[in-house]
C-alpha cells in the first residue's frame, strides 16, 4: 500500500475511533443521568409512600436521636421520658424474649407527638406499628408494655414463620398470645369463660380456640413446637386442636 494511502487509512481509523469514543461518552453520560434521576425519584417515592424505610436508613433525618443501637427517641423528648420509655422497652423485650429466645433485632422509633407518628407510619388510628422490615414506630399513646408486647410478638412471629405462614395466623391468636405473654393468668381466665359459653359463633370459636390452647400450652418449648408445625405447613386449627 502506498504511503499516502496508509496515512489516510490510519487517519480514518483514528477519526472513527475518536468519534466512537465521544459517542460512547455521551451514551454513558446520558445513562448515568437517567440512573441518578430514577434513583432520586425512587427515593422520593419511598419518602412519601414508605417513610418508615427512609426513617430506618436515617433516623436522625426524621428528628430522632440514638439512645442505643435499636432505640431512637424523638429529639423533643426530655431525659426523663427517654429513660422511662427505655424501661418499658426493656420490660417488653424481656417478657417476649422468654418465649422467643431468638428475637429478631427490631429498630424502635419512639415519637413525642402524634404528627411525628403519622408522618412515619402513615396512620393515625394505631398506637404503634410494626413494619416487616424490622421497624417499630411508636406513638405517644403506645408507650406501654402491653402495646409493645403485641408489636414485638408480631415481629418475633414474622421472623420465626416467614411472611407467608405469618399471614395465615388468625389475628385473634396473635392478640391472645401477646396478652398472655403480658399476663399469664389472663389466658386461664379467658379459657374458663370460653368453657362456660354457648353459641359463641365462628368468631367466638376462633378466639376461644386460641385462649384454650394458650391456657394449657403456653410454655417456650410448646410454643416452639407449634411454630415448627406451622413452618412445615400444618393448618393452624389442626395444630391447636391436637
Amino acid at each position: 500500500m502506498p504511503p499516502t494511502s496508509r496515512r489516510l487509512t490510519i487517519h480514518f481509523r483514528y477519526d472513527l475511533s475518536l468519534r466512537m469514543s465521544k459517542e460512547n461518552k455521551r451514551i454513558f453520560s446520558a445513562a448515568t443521568i437517567a440512573i441518578v434521576v430514577l434513583a432520586f425519584a425512587g427515593f422520593l417515592q419511598l419518602c412519601v409512600f414508605s417513610p418508615w424505610i427512609t426513617a430506618r436508613l436515617c433516623p436522625s433525618c426524621y428528628g430522632f436521636r440514638k439512645i442505643n443501637s435499636l432505640y431512637y427517641a424523638d429529639k423533643r423528648m426530655d431525659i426523663a421520658a427517654v429513660a422511662a420509655t427505655q424501661d418499658v422497652i426493656v420490660q417488653a423485650k424481656a417478657e417476649v424474649g422468654q418465649y422467643f429466645p431468638d428475637m429478631p433485632p427490631t429498630l424502635i422509633l419512639v415519637c413525642e407527638t402524634e404528627s411525628c407518628f403519622r408522618s412515619i407510619s402513615n396512620t393515625a388510628a394505631a398506637k404503634a406499628v410494626f413494619f416487616h422490615l424490622g421497624v417499630l414506630v411508636v406513638s405517644p399513646r403506645g408507650i406501654n408494655a402491653d402495646i409493645l408486647d403485641y408489636e414485638l410478638t408480631t415481629a418475633a412471629l414474622v421472623s420465626a414463620l416467614g411472611e407467608t405462614n405469618f399471614r395465615k395466623l388468625p389475628t385473634q391468636f396473635i392478640s391472645a398470645l401477646a396478652k398472655s405473654i403480658s399476663d399469664r393468668s389472663l389466658a386461664v381466665s379467658q379459657a374458663s369463660s370460653c368453657r362456660n359459653q354457648k353459641g359463641r359463633g365462628p368468631d367466638g370459636d376462633a378466639k376461644c380456640l386460641s385462649w384454650l390452647w394458650l391456657a394449657q400450652n403456653l410454655t417456650p418449648s410448646r410454643l416452639a413446637s407449634l411454630i415448627a408445625e406451622l413452618q412445615h405447613g400444618r393448618p393452624f386449627d389442626d395444630a391447636l386442636k391436637e
